[in-house]
């Protein structure tokens, strides 16, 4: 399931709420689409991560300060 919903959505978002919508284990699925989804579509684009969602994420501008601290390593 999580090779068809990443081949055929067209967006982190159609993604994410096809994953949903498939019911069962959605957890199990959303660790690995997310991330790939996120990689091929990049942040607040089109297609990409939606920056309001990222705006909901408690502390957010510490945690991608974290995540370009390890990147810079």
């Amino acid at each position: 399931m999580i090779f068809q919903i990443i081949s055929r959505a067209s967006s982190f978002t159609e993604a994410i709420r096809a994953n949903i919508h498939c019911g069962g284990d959605s957890c199990g699925r959303a660790w690995i689409i997310g991330p790939v989804m996120a990689a091929l579509h990049g942040v607040g684009t089109s297609q990409g991560v939606p920056l309001s969602w990222l705006a909901r994420v408690t502390d957010a501008a510490c945690l991608y300060a974290d995540a370009e601290t390890l990147l810079a390593s």
